[in-house]
C-alpha cells in the first residue's frame, strides 16, 4: 500500500542516513559508517517498493519533502550527539572554534618568534644610521642547512608582513614591530 505519508518517511530515512553516514565517514567512524550504510540500503529497498507504479503529485511531494527534512534533521542532531560523547574520546576535529582560533594564533606567534630568532641567530648585525639589520648573505656559515633555515626564516616572515628589507640592500632585514 503507497501513500505519501510512507513515502515521506522512506526518503526522510534515507537522506538522513546519508547525511550521517557523510558525517561519520569524515569523522572517521568507521563503524557508524558501516551501521549507517546498513541503513541506508535498507530504506532504499523500501522507497523501491513503494516508488515504482503511478505516483500523484502527493506522492512526489512526500517523497522531495521527506528527503529536505531528513537531511535537515541529520544537521540539526548531528551536533547534539557529539555533545553526548565523553569529553576524553572526542574526535580532534571537534574542537571549538574559540579553541582552534587560539591554536592557530600560538601557533603563528611561535613561528614567527622561531623565524625571527633563525635571522638573529645565523645572520651578522650591521648597525645603519642606529638601525640594527641582519645580512643574510651569508648565513649559516658554520653548517649547511642554515642557509635555507634563514632564506626560509625570511620569507616566512616577509610573507606574514613581519619583516623588512633594507631599501637599497634587500640582502639587509629586519623585524618589523
Amino acid at each position: 500500500m503507497k501513500s505519501a505519508g510512507v513515502i515521506f518517511i522512506a526518503s526522510f530515512a534515507v537522506v538522513f542516513a546519508m547525511a550521517m553516514q557523510q558525517l561519520n565517514v569524515t569523522a572517521g567512524r568507521r563503524g557508524l559508517a558501516f551501521a549507517t550504510s546498513l541503513f541506508i540500503g535498507v530504506a532504499t529497498l523500501v522507497q523501491f517498493k513503494l516508488l515504482p507504479g503511478p505516483t500523484t503529485w502527493i506522492d512526489i511531494g512526500g517523497y522531495l519533502f521527506g528527503g529536505a527534512a531528513g537531511v535537515v534533521s541529520c544537521m540539526w542532531l548531528y551536533p547534539r550527539l557529539l555533545k553526548l560523547q565523553p569529553a576524553d574520546g572526542a574526535a580532534p576535529n571537534t574542537l571549538g572554534s574559540v579553541k582552534l582560533g587560539e591554536t592557530l594564533r600560538l601557533a603563528l606567534c611561535i613561528a614567527d618568534d622561531s623565524a625571527r630568532a633563525d635571522i638573529e641567530c645565523e645572520c651578522d648585525q650591521v648597525r645603519l644610521d642606529g638601525v640594527t639589520w641582519y645580512d643574510t648573505r651569508d648565513a649559516g656559515k658554520g653548517y649547511a642547512l642554515a642557509g635555507e633555515i634563514v632564506d626560509n626564516a625570511v620569507r616566512f616572515l616577509h610573507l606574514r608582513g613581519r619583516l623588512v628589507k633594507h631599501p637599497t640592500d634587500g640582502h639587509l632585514v629586519r623585524h618589523r614591530g
